[in-house]
């Protein structure tokens, strides 16, 4: 009886040994792919200063594209960044937040600087940029493979601009690690919890 007591004891450490790596593994999540890397850019954030890619290297970002004029999606978008701005609050600085004007002419840093305020905006983790038009475009459809495409005029005098409307994750070495659609939740849910494993990188 003893031996027997024994023996199932050693099968059963055994069996653990053995089944419960396996099944760690097995549970593990996958590694986040990579599709590319943030292009180099020089622009102009709310509060006029300078910003460029180098000054992002270090922490994990999240970027999206709006307009200020936008009378659709863009206030959405934004929204759901003040929600991804208050959810990251204790990573502090860690996490930052980029919102890429589409109407770069319009919104100059003083307009970015009202619509910031107006959402909340914490401006050492959320930057509104604008610059050159053809430097954003770039930035979107070359760099980060989104669409970007001005289609006339909205009756408020703003263009028509058809963009993505997705979040966009990069890792501490700028690299592109994944896009979230913005209007579906458990996505922007999975890019929060991505976002924070990429974090034991950051500083």
């Amino acid at each position: 009886m003893v031996l027997g007591a024994v023996f199932s004891v050693m099968a059963l450490m055994t069996f653990g040994a053995v089944v419960l790596p396996t099944l760690a593994v097995g549970l593990r999540q996958p590694e986040l792919e990579v599709y590319g890397t943030m292009p180099s850019f020089e622009l102009r954030d709310q509060t006029g200063a300078v910003v460029t890619e180098g000054a992002l290297r270090g922490h994990v970002v999240i970027a999206s594209f709006i307009f200020t004029r936008c009378p659709t999606v863009c206030p959405l978008i934004t929204m759901k960044m003040r929600r991804v701005q208050d959810r990251t609050a204790d990573e502090g600085e860690r996490i930052k937040l980029l919102s890429f004007s589409v109407d770069p002419t319009h919104d100059t840093p003083e307009v970015l600087a009202a619509y910031a305020a107006g959402h909340g905006a914490d401006p050492a983790r959320w930057r509104f940029l604008t610059g050159d038009a053809d430097a954003i475009r770039r930035i979107a459809t070359d760099g980060l493979m989104l669409a970007l495409d001005v289609r006339g005029q909205l009756p408020n005098g703003a263009p028509d601009v058809v963009h993505a409307e997705h979040f966009v994750l990069f890792d501490t070495e700028l690299r592109i690690r994944g896009y979230y659609d913005t209007s579906d939740a458990p996505r922007i849910e999975r890019m929060l919890r991505d976002a924070r494993r990429l974090l034991p990188e950051a500083p």
